[in-house]
């Protein structure tokens, strides 16, 4: 559950942020929805968990693609007209 809810924020720091493809921060976002379902299910109906665990922990998959983007290709850099200057 709580590996779920660790990864909603930062899959929207990622989206907002743009350090990384928006696709990447949005399927990290899924995952862990589908991380929250998955222990949610197994424990209200644990009887469903067999049949339905398979499905929910495909979603993560994008942390493998967060993984190997970062590994792969590293955080952007920032664009000038992207950065605002600190307000005082």
């Amino acid at each position: 559950m709580f590996w779920g809810l660790w990864l909603i924020p930062w899959g929207l720091a990622a989206v907002r942020s743009g350090f990384m493809p928006r696709w990447i921060g949005v399927a990290i976002i899924v995952a862990g929805v589908a991380y929250m379902l998955n222990s949610g299910v197994v424990i209200l109906v644990p009887h469903l968990a067999p049949a339905v665990s398979p499905w929910l922990l495909s979603f993560g998959v994008a942390e493998l693609a967060k993984t190997g983007y970062l590994l792969l290709w590293g955080a952007r850099e920032p664009r000038p007209s992207a950065v605002r200057p600190a307000v005082p």
